[in-house]
């Protein structure tokens, strides 16, 4: 199994995310993301995906 955890989901990293599940495909590619505000769109491409993918909302660290 491949967990991609990203911070910052947007177009490059999308698309580098895409290829590298479809590079491996003997691969089970599971997806952990936050959805950068300009990339809203990419929300309903990915979840018509055969890739599982969980959106989460903002991480704000304890200080």
């Amino acid at each position: 199994m491949v967990l991609h955890v990203v911070e910052a989901f947007g177009g490059g990293v999308a698309a580098a995310v895409r290829d590298y599940a479809r590079a491996t495909p003997e691969c089970d590619h599971h997806l952990l993301c936050h959805l950068r505000p300009e990339a809203v769109n990419l929300e309903d491409q990915w979840t018509s995906t055969s890739l599982p993918c969980v959106f989460c909302p903002e991480v704000t660290w304890p200080t």
